[in-house]
């Protein structure tokens, strides 16, 4: 569990939650407007906040192996996003149609792994 007032770092840039048990991000993720690189992966998260994809520098995202089975819409409203890894995540429509919206957008996109429910 991340503490309380941890959407308050306004100033954070990078954030690796890596092989953590956190399975839940707090309400108020999206304010973290300076992060730039974020790793979750591994994580055993199912879901990710409605204001996730309100991250407007996020460069680098890593999900690869976190268990998601889906992602709010405003998933696909990320505008910096230079970096997805999405190995190993059991693609529902949600994660696969968001993906497919951020297009040609995206340089590097790593998907092996790739499992449908």
């Amino acid at each position: 569990i991340l503490p309380d007032g941890f959407a308050s770092l306004c100033s954070l840039q990078w954030l690796d939650l890596s092989y953590s048990r956190v399975a839940v991000l707090p309400r108020g993720f999206g304010k973290l407007r300076a992060l730039q690189w974020l790793c979750l992966c591994r994580c055993p998260l199912e879901s990710l906040p409605a204001d996730f994809g309100h991250l407007p520098v996020l460069e680098e995202l890593d999900i690869s192996r976190s268990g998601l089975i889906t992602v709010p819409p405003s998933f696909a409203k990320f505008k910096a996003l230079q970096k997805l890894d999405i190995t190993g995540l059991q693609l529902n429509g949600g994660i696969q149609s968001a993906v497919e919206r951020l297009g040609e957008a995206l340089p590097w996109l790593q998907v092996t792994g790739w499992t449908e429910p």
